[in-house]
């Protein structure tokens, strides 16, 4: 028979039904039944065998797989582990020296490029260390879309996810059991942790400013992602502080005043040309990053504007900025790092939205516009 439903707030007795099958199933593997690796049978049958539920089954798979005998396939199938590893205090659980598993959504050499990235990842390896977890590394444009061979068999002590993926592959991250937190993106449609910089107050502070020195006219620049085809989360963020600023000033920022930029763009690509042709003509740039900023730079030295003379621009960059002069709202990338690994010690069903706050910098690129809207 199914077990009978709970009242709210009470807890779930020791003998729960779900409890017993779990048990049951431990020992029937423990005893060579279904040998390590190999599928479980479907939950369906489990459930007609056991005369329960399709629920109760699956709330046994999941304590089987916090305790390390089961895990679950790309393909949605229940597996073998084998027997489960001794965890801190001789409970079932990852081992003592389980590594942290970070996926990075592309190569390691190219994410290495960009001084946010280098403080982010140092950040989580700093905080790795004085927690004494391992580390591992897995890196691979193809992890966009696809989760890392064997990824479930590693038995991490949490998983961080640094750049972007696809919805299909994140579904499929989401469904292993470990903490884990998306790193440096919004992750508002998922259930595990996410942390990132404060994009909305920072962008919103940002274009207060330039609206403070009289411009009217002012120009976002987004980054489209290519292999996403959609707008990148950050720059969403920050053009929704852009708004924001506009509204509380009783302002509007048209839509034709948004440009996207991809990362293959160069200065003479029609999305930057875009923003030179428009008329009247803009007074100042927000560019969502450093490398869209310096695109608006050489186009603008490209058509004889200087700036800030002529032109305003800022953009965001990390405390270890790209190009110092721009100036712009600024995070402390290697908090994010070490933040994002203490999220791992807090458990997904306590879901955490972290935020780190950004810090105006003063560069040499914003000034008064010439002429006064």
């Amino acid at each position: 028979m199914e077990e009978k439903k709970r009242k709210p707030g009470r807890p779930v007795a020791n003998g729960a039904i779900h409890r017993r099958i779990a048990t049951q199933l431990r020992a029937r593997m423990a005893a060579g039944e279904w040998p390590k690796g190999s599928n479980l049978p479907a939950r369906r049958k489990l459930a007609k065998a056991y005369d329960v539920g399709e629920t109760t089954v699956r709330l046994a798979l999941f304590q089987l797989r916090g305790e390390g005998w089961v895990g679950k396939s790309p393909r949605n199938r229940w597996f073998v582990r084998g027997e489960a590893p001794v965890g801190p205090g001789g409970l079932g659980g990852p081992p003592v020296d389980a590594p942290i598993a970070v996926v990075i959504g592309q190569n390691l050499d190219a994410f290495l490029e960009s001084n946010e990235h280098r403080a982010l990842l140092r950040g989580i390896e700093r905080e790795a260390g004085a927690t004494k977890s391992p580390l591992t590394i897995l890196q691979h444009d193809a992890y966009q879309q696809h989760l890392p061979p064997n990824l479930d068999a590693l038995n991490a002590r949490g998983l961080l996810l640094l750049g972007t993926f696809r919805y299909k592959a994140m579904r499929r991250y989401q469904a292993l059991s470990w903490p884990m937190a998306i790193v440096n993106r919004p992750g508002l449609h998922w259930k595990v942790h996410a942390i990132r910089g404060d994009n909305i107050d920072g962008s919103r502070d940002a274009t207060r400013r330039l609206l403070e020195l009289g411009h009217r006219r002012i120009a976002f620049v987004r980054l489209l992602q290519m292999q996403l085809r959609e707008v990148d989360a950050p720059s969403r963020q920050r053009l929704t502080g852009f708004r924001e600023a506009f509204q509380a000033a009783g302002l509007e920022a048209p839509s034709a005043w948004y440009f996207n930029a991809t990362p293959y763009d160069k200065p003479e690509s029609p999305g930057i040309q875009a923003i030179f042709d428009a008329r009247p003509a803009f007074t100042a740039v927000i560019a969502a990053d450093a490398p869209r900023a310096l695109l608006v730079q050489r186009a603008a030295e490209a058509r004889g504007l200087r700036i800030p003379r002529d032109l305003s621009l800022l953009t965001f960059q990390g405390l270890e900025p790209e190009v110092p002069e721009f100036s712009g709202p600024r995070v402390d990338f290697e908090r994010l790092g070490r933040e994002a690994v203490r999220l791992l010690s807090v458990p997904r069903r306590f879901r955490q939205r972290a935020i780190v706050p950004m810090t105006w910098a003063e560069g040499a690129t914003i000034a008064p516009p010439r002429v006064t809207l």
